[in-house]
């Protein structure tokens, strides 16, 4: 496994000499298929995002603020707060720090951590007396649902000194709008004091008239063989500062897993900036939300997350739609996107294998390849004497574009030599077989 460095890539020390090279995914592969990272469907990005909720709620080490203090001592020492601990923090920041300095995010055993820090962090919550009435409800409309979400991430990460601090959204009583706050308004969304109001507003006066989302199959890299990932989209944008969309699902195939900002997003994950929200309401039915903190907006068209499935069955175009949407500008105008229910949307895709880009390459290339129809699909690479080389793809795909990367090495890892190759799609309608070129 390359030692404990827990690194994908482990040169043994030798940075300059390739052939001694390991690649740490070799052993996942059994049982996930092809992986170019260790975030299995996700799993390491929301062990980091709990990490960051849960350290933001504790006490810091004196004269190293950035690592989450475990005790207190007068006379000092590793671990030691600025101030006395109270049991809840104690425990809280030994949890925290066991999965921290565990150094794997999650690999050694996700559902052990992941049970840990939401443990703590819930630990912590319950220490909280939020303020009376409805908590969240910040437009007093009686309701706690995405408008009050788009408020609140304006004021996210502000504190009492800064411009324009506004105490109501400090629903800790802190002086910071931060994480803490984040976790009591998610707690509390979707709650309502009225129960004859429609859950979600329909009002549509805000700048982004025009713009449309829409959901196609995820190309993320590390979603394995029994997950299936799907895409959130917007176009023409003019002036995003945040989203809510409520998702359908059919239960009998999939199961929801989690939420996460897309790679490469309209939405980037930066420090001390709210993370992207998702509320099962029921099964086949989950509610998620994300926006930019502070006075920030997107425009343009692009990726704004990805959702993750667990996959009991064949999946199709209508398996996943959305069913509402709303999209808010810089001064809280609100705007519902396209039409309801839309479906995944193949992109027009035709079966197809596209050359490989660049050819010849040396080190990567990259293979476009499309799917008319959901399916499993198979992707090989051979040598010129027929052998097997690598899988690049063995999984399930919706209908669909999407792309693969091969880093010119065999299935243990192994630097390939120079030569032309060989790769082949096996879809459930479809087969083809292209050249290609290692050139060093």
């Amino acid at each position: 496994m390359g030692s404990h460095t827990w690194a994908m890539h482990f040169d043994n020390g030798t940075p300059n000499d390739p052939s001694d090279d390991l690649y740490n995914t070799v052993g996942c592969e059994r049982c996930h298929g092809l992986l170019e990272d260790f975030d299995v469907n996700g799993a390491h990005t929301e062990i980091e995002e709990q990490l960051e909720v849960l350290a933001d709620m504790l006490p810091r080490v004196a004269g190293t603020p950035n690592e989450v203090a475990t005790l207190y001592s007068p006379t000092g020492g590793r671990g030691s707060a600025t101030r006395a601990l109270t049991e809840a923090e104690k425990r809280a920041a030994w949890n925290h720090n066991f999965v921290e300095y565990d150094l794997s995010h999650g690999v050694h055993n996700f559902v052990y951590a992941r049970k840990l820090l939401a443990d703590a962090t819930r630990a912590m919550t319950a220490q909280i007396k939020p303020p009376p009435g409805l908590v969240g409800d910040f437009n007093g409309d009686k309701r706690v649902d995405f408008e009050d979400l788009f408020l609140f991430v304006a004021q996210f990460g502000k504190s009492s000194s800064s411009p324009g601090f506004d105490p109501r959204f400090d629903l800790s009583g802190n002086g910071v709008v931060g994480f803490v706050d984040w976790t009591i308004f998610l707690d509390n969304f979707g709650k309502t004091a009225v129960a004859t109001k429609p859950a979600l507003a329909l009002e549509d006066n805000g700048r982004n008239v025009g713009a449309s989302l829409s959901l196609l199959g995820s190309n993320r890299p590390s979603i394995d063989r029994d997950h299936l990932g799907v895409s959130l989209r917007a176009e023409n944008l003019t002036e995003m500062r945040g989203y809510g969309v409520v998702v359908t699902y059919d239960p009998k195939v999939l199961s929801f897993v989690r939420v996460l900002r897309a790679n490469d997003g309209l939405i980037p994950n930066e420090a001390n900036s709210a993370t992207i929200a998702a509320v099962e309401q029921a099964p086949g039915r989950v509610l998620v939300s994300d926006a930019l903190a502070g006075d920030k907006a997107v425009v343009g068209s692009g990726l704004l997350a990805d959702l993750i499935f667990k996959r009991s069955g064949p999946a199709d175009a209508s398996s996943v739609t959305i069913d509402f949407a709303q999209l808010s500008d810089l001064k809280f105008g609100v705007n519902r996107p396209g039409e309801a229910a839309q479906g995944v949307l193949a992109d027009a895709a035709i079966y197809s294998l596209n050359q490989n880009y660049p050819n010849p390459f040396n080190p990567t290339t990259t293979i476009n390849y499309g799917l008319a129809d959901p399916g499993e699909v198979k992707i090989v690479v051979y040598n010129t004497l027929g052998q097997v080389v690598r899988t690049l793809v063995d999984h399930y795909r919706l209908a669909g574009n999407y792309s693969v990367l091969w880093d010119g090495r065999d299935s243990a890892g192994r630097q390939v030599s120079s030569g032309v190759y060989l790769y082949r799609i096996e879809a459930s309608k479809f087969s083809a077989v292209r050249r290609m070129v290692l050139l060093k």
